[in-house]
C-alpha cells in the first residue's frame, strides 16, 4: 500500500512479520493520513493466502485506533471471516431485485431484452437475484444467444465456470493438494460430498466438522493428504463459491439444484446405481436429474420405474414427474421402457385410482409424452397379432403412435385387458 501511493520506499530487507518492518510502516501510513477523513478499502480479503490474514487483520485494527478519522472497509465472503474485529460493523449484500437485475443485463448483455425473456420461461428465477450467477447466465448467453434448455445442462455450466474459471480469470493460485486436483476431479469430489450429504441429512446445512470427517473418510481414495482437511475446506468455502456459510457454524451448497445436480453426477458415476438410487428415494427430484444426466435416459428411466414399483403411480412420487417435464431428458423409444410402463399401469389400473395429475401432464407433454408413448407401442407390437380391439390403433401410419389420451386409465385398462387376454 505504502509503495503504491507512492509515500515511502521501504528497506528491501523488510518483510511482513518483522518488527521493525511492520512499525516503520505503521509510522508512514498514519503520517499520511493523519487528520484526514480517508477511506481504506481493501477488497478481497479472502483472497490474501489464509498464513497472512491474521496479521492483516491486526494492522488494520492498530491503524483505526491510531487514526479515529481513517474508515476502512474490507470485502470477503462470509465464510471467510471468522471473527468480528472490534469497531467494525457487518454488511451483507442483499439479493438483487429485479429493477437491478434488469440494470446489470443492460450492461453485460449483448441483447438484453432476449436475455430476459429466455430467463422467464425458463426455470432459473431463483439464480437471478445473486450478482455471480446473473453474470455467468449473461456471459453464457453472449456466447450463443441462447440458455441451456435443460435445467442440468445449466447447472454443469455453472459449476464448471464456478470451478475453473472463476480462479482462471482471477489468476488465483492455492497451495493445497485439492487446488492442484482438475476440474473433472474437483466435481466428482464435490459430488461425492453432495450425495453423501443428501443420504444423511438432506438438502439442509452440516458443520465445518462434518466436511473435515467427510475429507478425512474420502482422504485415501483421492490421494489427498489427511493434515490437509481443515486448509481445503477452508479453500473449497471461501474460492468456489458451491458451498457456502450460512451462519459461524453452519453451511450449505449455494443452491439446492446445485446440491441435487452433483448428488447426481455421483450417482451416474456409481457403480451400483440401484443401491444409490434407494438412499435418495426421499428425494424423487434427484432421480429426475439422474435420468436426464444418463448417457441412455431411457434405460435409467426404466430401471427407476422398476424398482420403485407401485411407488412410482403415487401422490409422494408426483415431484418426480414434475421435475422430469422440466429437465426434459432426450429418450429415445424403448420397447424395454415400454414394457415397464405397461406392467405399472396394469397394477395401477386395477386399483380404481384417479392417474396423478404430474403423470397425466408428462403424458401430454409434445415431446417428452410422445417418446414415452412411441416406446409403450415398441413393446407393443411385439403382440401385434394378439390385439384386435379397434379402439386400441397402434399401428396406423408411419410413427405407429397412439392418438387417444391416458385421462382416468380407461384405454390403459382395456389396453392391458386385451394383451392379457391374448
Amino acid at each position: 500500500l505504502i509503495r503504491a501511493l507512492g509515500l515511502h520506499r521501504l528497506p528491501e530487507s523488510g518483510t511482513d512479520g518483522d518488527p521493525d518492518y511492520e512499525t516503520d510502516a505503521h509510522r508512514i501510513l498514519c503520517k499520511a493520513f493523519e487528520g484526514r477523513g480517508s477511506l481504506l478499502l481493501i477488497d478481497g480479503y479472502d483472497e490474501i493466502p489464509y498464513a497472512q490474514r491474521l496479521t492483516l487483520s491486526k494492522q488494520c485494527m492498530k491503524l483505526a485506533m491510531a487514526l479515529p478519522k481513517l474508515s476502512i472497509g474490507i470485502t470477503c465472503r462470509t465464510s471467510a471471516f471468522s471473527e468480528i474485529l472490534p469497531g467494525f460493523s457487518i454488511f451483507e449484500i442483499l439479493p438483487l431485485d429485479k429493477d437491478q437485475i434488469k440494470q446489470l443485463a443492460a450492461l453485460w448483455s449483448h441483447d438484453a431484452e432476449g436475455f430476459l425473456e429466455q430467463t422467464k420461461h425458463e426455470p432459473y428465477q431463483d439464480l437471478l437475484d445473486r450478482p455471480l450467477f446473473l453474470i455467468q447466465l449473461i456471459l453464457a448467453f453472449n456466447q450463443s444467444t441462447r440458455l441451456p434448455t435443460r435445467p442440468s445442462e445449466l447447472y454443469s455450466l455453472i459449476t464448471t465456470l464456478m470451478l475453473e474459471k472463476w480462479d482462471r480469470v482471477q489468476g488465483i493460485k492455492r497451495s493445497t493438494a485439492y487446488s492442484r486436483f482438475t476440474t473433472k476431479k474437483k466435481t466428482q469430489f464435490l459430488a461425492d460430498l453432495a450425495f453423501q450429504r443428501l443420504r444423511t441429512n438432506g438438502l439442509g446445512s452440516f458443520s465445518r466438522r462434518e466436511l473435515e470427517l467427510f475429507y478425512r473418510s474420502k482422504a485415501e481414495a483421492y490421494e489427498l493428504p489427511e493434515d490437509e482437511a481443515s486448509e481445503a475446506i477452508t479453500e473449497i468455502q471461501t474460492h468456489t463459491g458451491i458451498i457456502v456459510q450460512t451462519t459461524n457454524l453452519d453451511y450449505c451448497f449455494c443452491h439446492d439444484s446445485i446440491q441435487e445436480y452433483l448428488a447426481s453426477e455421483h450417482i451416474i458415476l456409481s457403480t451400483n446405481r440401484k443401491r444409490a438410487i434407494d438412499h435418495v428415494k426421499r428425494f424423487p427430484e434427484t432421480i429426475a436429474v439422474v435420468i436426464a444426466l444418463a448417457s441412455e435416459p431411457a434405460s435409467m428411466l426404466e430401471s427407476v420405474i422398476r424398482n420403485f414399483k407401485d411407488d412410482i403411480i403415487t401422490v409422494e412420487f408426483e415431484p418426480f414427474f414434475r421435475r422430469l417435464i422440466q429437465e426434459r431428458p432426450a429418450i429415445l423409444p424403448n420397447a424395454a421402457l415400454g414394457a415397464a410402463l405397461v406392467e405399472r399401469f396394469a397394477a395401477w389400473s386395477q386399483q380404481d385410482r384417479d392417474l396423478p395429475e404430474a403423470i397425466q401432464a408428462v403424458f401430454e407433454h409434445p415431446s417428452l409424452g410422445s417418446q414415452l408413448l412411441k416406446s409403450i407401442s415398441h413393446h407393443l407390437s411385439l403382440f401385434r397379432s394378439t390385439l384386435t380391439d379397434e379402439r386400441i390403433n397402434f399401428f396406423e401410419g408411419e410413427t405407429a403412435i397412439p392418438t387417444y389420451s391416458i385421462l382416468n386409465g380407461t384405454i390403459y385398462y382395456e389396453l392391458i385387458r386385451s394383451l392379457l387376454e391374448g
